[in-house]
């Protein structure tokens, strides 16, 4: 999954830079760049990992979720 995560990520996010010119005296400035395609692939692997463990763990939700519900279970101690 991390190698996953981390291919994806690769070159989501270029920040902004500055280059000097030395002929001009000016700075020209380059903006960052943001691969919108690659965001929307990482939400997407992120929402069907999270799919993914709520179907394979669904009783135990489904368990934890009844178990808070029970008005006894959520006084203080």
């Amino acid at each position: 999954m991390v190698e996953d995560v981390l291919d994806i990520t690769d070159g989501l996010y270029t920040p902004g830079y500055e280059v000097y010119d030395p002929e001009t005296g000016y700075y020209e400035y380059y903006p960052e760049v943001i691969d919108y395609a690659k965001v929307v692939e990482l939400l997407v692997y992120v929402g069907n990992y999270v799919r993914g463990i709520e179907t394979t763990y669904a009783t135990e939700i489904a368990s934890t979720k009844r178990l808070w519900m029970k008005p006894s279970l959520r006084t203080p101690l």
